[in-house]
């Protein structure tokens, strides 16, 4: 599979047709793979007739040749072996890119075979894991034939990670629901009570309650539908999401981050675990504080007195790297790992994906150089 990647990008930027046999040609390029050199690593080294790409692993090869492909110069009818040699492993485990599946956009609408040849390309640059979301709010249940072709969509796209060798993640807002939710179990989202102060953002109003009777087992039971559905292609990763659409004002909920949040995250970890061993879950934080108080102090007391065994990441906003980075008094929450989830797609835009991506590198370095010793990797939006 590496090989028909490498030999498929030197054709397409130098005209030259890649043969594989042991017969010596103008260069030789040599794929191997061997332990020791650390995990998703790769070493670049001169071979006799031309130059040996070594992984540690199976990605470690994929990420060691979109280096040699980036070093080479390439001309019409030939190519010439750039000069990078060395050792490099990767810094941090997660390294995920986030396939937004909805709003009619590029994910959603291209032919696979074009996102097979993007997957190729991301893989090559480093990234490991693909995450997508499957948007319940569009939907009547997941028998609307909609929804069907947008999980056969969703799979579609992971199945292409998988046969790239990349980990496969989707994200679910742990309160989110269909068209048709039962209103007498819908969530509130207003705030001027119970010490929110500002209304819930993107709350499509459709959420319930997991407080109100009957609401619970009906979201468990969504998401186990949901589960099924992933279940031949498999997932590595779990993104559980508090905010933006989700979560519920009412006292019982209150603050929802430590509360309502958690009496779901939980069940719904647990059960993505029996289906899919192996899996890990990462707990969002996505707007903790945004719309009331005491979200970051409250889970940091929750977890500081009792780690939960059900989670194995924490995912934070911009805020909150800089709170767990910078102030050494706010260790990240459990001593989980800190993922952070950089927003490039809607910053200072209006409409929303009107303008495209945003990538704002100063902002994002500067991020990175403030919390490069404490994350472990992340995903942009």
């Amino acid at each position: 599979r590496i090989g028909r990647i490498l030999a498929s990008r030197v054709e397409e930027h130098s005209g030259v047709k890649p043969t594989f046999s042991d017969a010596q040609g103008g260069c030789r390029v040599e794929l191997a793979l061997q332990a020791g050199i650390g995990a998703e690593g790769f070493r670049i080294e001169d071979a006799p007739g031309g130059v040996r790409v070594v992984g540690n692993d199976p990605r470690g090869l994929l990420y060691g040749v979109g280096k040699f492909l980036r070093s080479n110069t390439y001309h019409e009818g030939s190519l010439r072996l750039g000069d990078w040699r060395g050792t490099s492993v990767p810094e941090t485990p997660f390294r995920g890119i986030y396939f937004a599946t909805h709003f009619f956009n590029w994910y959603h609408e291209a032919p696979i075979p074009e996102v097979e040849r993007y997957v190729e390309d991301i893989g090559l640059w480093g990234y490991n894991t693909v995450v997508v979301w499957y948007d319940m709010h569009h939907f009547k249940s997941i028998q609307d034939p909609e929804a069907q072709a947008m999980l056969q969509r969703m799979n579609g796209l992971l199945r292409v990670a998988k046969n790239v060798g990349l980990q496969t993640s989707i994200v679910l807002v742990v309160n989110e629901a269909y068209q048709d939710s039962p209103k007498e179990m819908r969530a509130d989202w207003t705030a001027g009570h119970d010490g929110y102060t500002r209304q819930l953002a993107a709350h499509f109003q459709l959420e319930l309650c997991p407080n109100k009777p009957g609401a619970m087992p009906l979201l468990l039971k969504w998401r186990e539908e949901v589960f099924a559905a992933f279940k031949q292609v498999g997932l590595d990763y779990v993104g559980l999401w508090p905010y933006d659409s989700g979560g519920c004002t009412c006292s019982l909920c209150k603050p929802w981050g430590v509360n309502g949040y958690l009496k779901l995250a939980q069940p719904i970890a647990q059960m993505a675990r029996r289906d899919f061993p192996g899996c890990k879950i990462i707990l969002s934080t996505w707007y903790y504080d945004k719309f009331t108080s005491g979200e970051w102090d409250g889970l940091e007391q929750k977890f500081g007195e009792a780690k939960p065994a059900w989670i194995d990441y924490i995912m934070a906003d911009d805020n909150g790297v800089k709170r767990y980075s910078v102030n050494p008094k706010h260790g990240v929450p459990g001593g989980f790992p800190l993922l952070s989830f950089p927003e490039i797609s809607m910053w200072g835009a209006t409409p929303w994906g009107g303008f495209g991506a945003n990538p704002l590198p100063v902002h994002h370095q500067d991020l990175w150089n403030i919390g490069k010793n404490t994350l472990s990797g992340g995903y942009p939006y």
